[in-house]
């Protein structure tokens, strides 16, 4: 019995695995800021990667690099903000899509998304 307890794994050991291979798949001259829900309670976590080389030559930093740093410092002290602005994108986007669906709807028009970029538009009969 005590040989199988041995050999389960544990949530911390699958949480540890798993950072590893996101650490692995990271393509190299790039910034990735990664949010993931925790499993355990309605928290993010937040993980910051940089696979650049690091400050240039002449000791200025890329644009990316301060971008990257900027969300970060936002996230840490003035993470109000962030939530304010997100919760009022998401609204307007909602009411956005509502609009053109009306608006749709009234002009007799039916759009068919049918990919990324490719949508079909039938105005309705033959003017």
């Amino acid at each position: 019995m005590a040989e199988e307890s041995e050999n389960k794994m544990t949530d911390n050991d699958n949480e540890d695995i798993d950072k590893q291979i996101e650490m692995a798949t990271l393509l190299p001259d790039r910034w990735y800021v990664i949010f993931q829900n925790n499993k355990h309670d309605d928290n993010v976590t937040m993980s910051a990667y940089d696979t650049t080389s690091g400050p240039q030559e002449d000791g200025y930093y890329d644009s990316g690099t301060v971008i990257q740093n900027g969300i970060i410092e936002l996230l840490e002290n003035d993470f109000e903000r962030i939530v304010e602005a997100g919760m009022a994108r998401l609204s307007f986007k909602q009411l956005e899509e509502e609009i053109i669906s009306e608006v749709n709807e009234e002009l007799g028009i039916s759009i068919d998304e049918r990919g990324d970029n490719i949508i079909k538009v039938d105005f309705g009969a033959k003017q």
